[in-house]
């Protein structure tokens, strides 16, 4: 709860309401930070810690209905459930995970790059920004960590469409073009590969909403010079593949 945006008592305390709202925490879950902020990177001091985010996710034990307005009420929808909790009245974020030096070794030797002493001073996240290593975008910060733990530098977004902002006025109605989101335009360096990998769906309506947030982002990434790719995964779990061993998840 670390927006200045959030309704608070005289004391400073949430509101009732907030209490109530997110009275499910209390029963535990786990949490996911996400890592540092590379808008920090290119005004680092050789050998600089970049700044971490409070930004993250959780995952709680017990999830909330998910909701819905309804001639003027909010309603449950049956059977529905927000899985991951952000923080709330915060911009959405992207995940860089933290990397043991062994991965991060791994991904610098796919990659054909050697980091000085003082860039792995600076962090795995700033070594693959300087020296343009491929990235591979995906949806959340379990897929990413699994395909880091196999040697790829993958970010992850909260949602498949916030690799890039709409901009609204105050009815919610588009006034303006798109553009990448700050962190993700960080990465978006000239000639750099940049694989975008999402789950694969069966929902004729869903299919939609990927492809369109695929060709967005996409689009946007290419705007800068990025070399964008599309990983289409075979199903039929949503985040699964097969191998030549059989099959895995991400």
């Amino acid at each position: 709860m670390i927006s200045d945006k959030l309704s608070r008592t005289n004391t400073g305390s949430l509101s009732i309401r907030l209490l109530e709202l997110y009275s499910h925490l209390d029963a535990g879950g786990w949490w996911c930070n996400s890592g540092v902020d590379p808008r920090t990177f290119a005004n680092l001091s050789p050998g600089e810690q970049p700044q971490i985010k409070e930004w993250g996710c959780y995952k709680p034990n017990r999830p909330r209905p998910k909701t819905v307005k309804k001639d003027g009420f909010t309603v449950a929808v049956e059977g529905k459930f927000i899985k991951y909790e952000h923080p709330p009245s915060v911009d959405l974020s992207i995940f860089l995970l933290d990397v043991p030096g062994v991965i991060a070794q791994n991904i610098y030797s796919k990659a054909g790059v050697n980091p000085t002493d003082s860039d792995r001073l600076s962090g795995f996240w700033y070594c693959v920004w300087k020296h343009n290593i491929p990235i591979t975008i995906t949806e959340g910060a379990k897929k990413a960590a699994s395909l880091l733990s196999h040697g790829h530098a993958a970010i992850g977004l909260p949602g498949i469409s916030s690799g890039y902002r709409s901009p609204k006025n105050e009815w919610g109605k588009k006034i303006g073009d798109s553009y990448l989101a700050d962190e993700l335009a960080v990465f978006a360096t000239k000639s750099r590969e940049i694989k975008i990998c999402f789950d694969h769906e069966t929902k004729p309506e869903t299919k939609l909403n990927i492809q369109r947030d695929i060709w967005k982002t996409g689009s946007l990434l290419q705007e800068f010079g990025a070399v964008v790719k599309v990983i289409t995964l075979p199903g039929p779990d949503k985040g699964g593949f097969y191998s030549g061993t059989g099959r895995r998840k991400f």
